[in-house]
């Protein structure tokens, strides 16, 4: 599901860079802490991300673009 601030590539780009995290020996704690079938949303700076358990393997698919930079929240203190 491309959004309107990433193309289909850059999607595939980050879905794929992020299966392979989750799939390798960095993601493995994240993997022993879910269900079978549980999921959650991760949020990049790019686009939000649904990580599923499916057969002991992460499954990712984006599931809506990023926050536009421009409406990014720089200092919390102002």
């Amino acid at each position: 599901m491309p959004s309107d601030g990433i193309t289909d590539s850059e999607a595939q780009r980050i879905v794929t860079r992020f299966t392979r995290y989750l799939n390798g020996p960095m993601g493995k704690a994240v993997l022993q802490n879910l269900e079978e079938n549980e999921s959650f949303i991760l949020q990049t700076s790019e686009c939000s991300l649904r990580v599923t358990k499916i057969q002991g393997r992460a499954m990712v698919e984006l599931v809506s673009p990023g926050i536009p930079k421009e409406n990014w929240l720089l200092n919390v203190n102002n």
